[in-house]
């Protein structure tokens, strides 16, 4: 696609690109629900952290919205730990 920005097959690249980054979100975040199940948060959230990096052109999709929330509630359940 760098070398060859013109060519016909771009676009479906592009789609197939976006598809595997999704599956590969989708997969991200189901390793936080499971680390964030059994209380190890800063794992969890290093998960759901990269699902919002995977989905940066995507930030209102499903996954990444979800992970937003994730983080933010995780966050809660982290910063007393630090405290400590």
């Amino acid at each position: 696609m760098t070398l060859f920005p013109d060519d016909s097959r771009v676009p479906e690249a592009q789609k197939i690109i976006d598809s595997l980054k999704t599956e590969q979100a989708r997969g991200n975040f189901s390793i936080g629900k499971y680390y964030e199940e059994h209380h190890k948060y800063i794992s969890a959230r290093i998960y759901y952290n990269e699902v919002v990096r995977l989905l940066i052109a995507e930030p209102n999709s499903l996954y990444a919205t979800q992970a937003r929330e994730r983080i933010e509630a995780l966050n809660k359940h982290i910063q007393p730990e630090a405290s400590k």
